[in-house]
């Protein structure tokens, strides 16, 4: 019988230094879409935009996805 291996362990993932882009750390930023084409994601943010809210495009590799454009909403206070 062969000795069964133990499992490997799971480390915990740093959470991001918010401080260092777009979000601020005492506020929640919301994620609207996330898009393979920039086109659709800057039309997107552009629209948001008109609509009064403080969009933005934010480019992320994604490993099983590539590039992704995400299109996100910042700076509100709290969930509600």
């Amino acid at each position: 019988m062969i000795p069964a291996r133990p499992l490997p362990q799971k480390t915990a993932t740093p959470a991001p230094d918010l401080s260092a882009g777009h979000e601020n750390p005492e506020h929640l930023t919301i994620q609207v879409g996330a898009f393979k084409k920039r086109v659709i994601a800057l039309a997107t943010m552009e629209r948001l935009q008109e609509e009064g809210y403080d969009a933005f495009v934010e480019e992320k590799v994604l490993k099983k996805l590539g590039l992704m454009y995400r299109v996100r909403i910042r700076s509100y206070a709290d969930e509600e």
